[in-house]
């Protein structure tokens, strides 16, 4: 019998493409702050 759990939800996230990650890179190294870059990329933390 296949128990199911309620409290589980479909995770809602997507991946991060090469040129996102390319330019968190380069954002980091110019000194911005984590919540700065995910504004600037347009993803959630």
């Amino acid at each position: 019998m296949a128990e199911t759990n309620p409290i589980t939800t479909k995770r809602t996230f997507t991946h991060l493409t090469a040129f996102d990650r390319g330019k968190i890179s380069a954002l980091k190294k110019e000194g911005w702050t984590l919540q700065a870059i995910t504004d600037e990329i347009g993803k959630e933390r």
